[in-house]
């Protein structure tokens, strides 16, 4: 994912005045957000990890298609992120991903995060409603601006975008399920 994050980074650096690359960026490193908060869910439901820590496991999958048929249900699409919130209390003996997904440090800022994703990726009324209410009123702002010209504002008290603060978090909830240490101390 560094790879995708210094193409958006460059791209936003040499078009810092386009809005519509702001959004394009955050959209698609939100998606591959999503996929590898995905594929971690899998590797440690079925008791696999990408190195020594293995979390503990309530419930022991044959493979990943079983995994998935319980997760979807009758759904045709699985929301990975939603499901990860709703299933893995009953995968894992400590769940990981409540750890970082639902801790104070992260939990407002990832919702604010997928209702700009939301936004960008169906532009409902619905979705937009959720985007203001949730994302630009939480942060004072009263009148509606799309989420590139959101993205690209600096934040008050601090000298980075929302852009570079979202990617932040992206950054920090990887390494967080990258580091041995932390997750060993679960």
């Amino acid at each position: 994912m560094n790879e995708l994050f210094e193409f958006w980074n460059l791209q936003i650096k040499e078009n810092s005045h386009n809005a519509c690359i702001y959004e394009s960026a955050f959209l698609r490193l939100y998606i591959e957000f999503e996929v590898f908060l995905r594929n971690t869910f899998v590797l440690f439901s079925l008791g696999r990890s990408y190195s020594s820590y293995i979390p503990k496991r309530k419930l022991n999958f044959q493979d990943e298609t079983q995994l998935t048929e319980i997760i979807r249900g009758e759904s045709s699409f699985v929301d990975y992120i939603r499901a990860i919130k709703r299933c893995s209390k009953y995968i894992f003996e400590k769940d990981p991903f409540e750890t970082f997904l639902l801790s104070a440090n992260f939990h407002d800022d990832l919702s604010k995060m997928k209702h700009i994703r939301d936004y960008l990726a169906h532009r409902s009324n619905e979705a937009k409603g959720h985007y203001v209410k949730q994302v630009l009123n939480s942060y004072g702002i009263e009148v509606f601006i799309e989420p590139g010209d959101f993205l690209k504002r600096k934040m008050k008290n601090r000298q980075e975008t929302f852009y570079s603060f979202y990617c932040g978090i992206f950054h920090d909830v990887i390494d967080l399920f990258h580091n041995d240490e932390v997750l060993n101390s679960l």
